[in-house]
């Protein structure tokens, strides 16, 4: 089996992080690595992964001010040497069979990058988690498209793959993972949704900032993506990267020069 590197991006995580790295503490196969790449966070997200240290094979890096999700992934990245990163945002929980699993279906069906469908919590309002199967059923559709939807939530790629497009497009502060994702399917990569598994997500971007706030971002992201093909960078309403972000640290990232994303040889 592959070695796994487990890269999480975090700013001000505390009361999330801890799910998350004790549900992979209860992971019936360990990762090789857990990376958690902190955005110089403010509150106990460091005190939180540096208790983890003790039990999991964990590194914490922390990044300085904050940068968006792309640049943390990126970053940790840079610290992996396992053969297949597997971001994760820090609002995730895993059941204790997820890494096995996706593992072996992600080798036996020679994929490059894969995602994999979501749930919400059975406390969640009913219109999330309808709203979560809608998502799922819409990133479904377009999985065998030239286009297709990866969610940053939770992505596989291969190490070599991640460095062969440049990683993530830090110029971006919202959809870039579909952008990491459509720029490694358009140099050759394959990547499907992984039907053995599932993952839960919080739904904390609509409690804090609205479910109509964040159909209107989606929206928008989804006519740049389709019509016009991420021509215009994401950059001014990064309302759900990290979860919560200030007004200071959405100016801080936004005043931010795009970076262009070149190809880089594969190891």
């Amino acid at each position: 089996m592959s070695k796994i590197s487990i890269v999480i991006p975090a700013y001000n995580e505390e009361g999330y992080i801890d799910r998350l790295l004790k549900s992979i503490q209860k992971q019936s196969v360990q990762p090789f690595e857990v990376i958690v790449a902190d955005n110089h966070s403010t509150d106990g997200t460091k005190n939180s992964a540096e208790n983890f240290a003790k039990i999991l094979p964990l590194k914490l890096v922390d990044i300085g001010e904050p940068r968006g999700a792309g640049a943390a992934r990126n970053r940790g990245a840079d610290f992996a040497s396992g053969d297949v990163l597997l971001f994760l945002d820090s609002d995730v929980e895993l059941l204790p069979n997820f890494l096995e699993d996706a593992v072996t279906e992600f080798e036996q069906r020679k994929l490059d990058l894969a995602s994999a469908y979501f749930y919400v919590d059975s406390g969640s309002p009913k219109i999330d988690r309808l709203g979560a199967k809608a998502i799922n059923l819409y990133n479904a559709s377009f999985q065998y498209s030239k286009n297709p939807m990866g969610s940053g939530f939770c992505i596989f790629t291969k190490r070599r793959w991640h460095k062969k497009i440049g990683g993530f497009n830090e110029s971006f502060l919202h959809s870039e993972d579909h952008d990491y994702v459509k720029r490694a399917v358009e140099s050759g990569a394959a990547f499907r949704l992984l039907k053995s598994v599932r993952f839960k997500l919080s739904n904390r971007r609509y409690v804090h900032d609205g479910r109509f706030t964040i159909l209107s971002i989606y929206t928008k992201a989804e006519i740049n993506r389709i019509f016009f093909n991420y021509k215009y960078a994401p950059r001014e309403e990064a309302l759900y990267n990290f979860g919560v972000f200030s007004k200071t640290d959405k100016k801080i990232m936004a005043a931010r020069p795009r970076k262009s994303q070149t190809e880089q040889p594969s190891d």
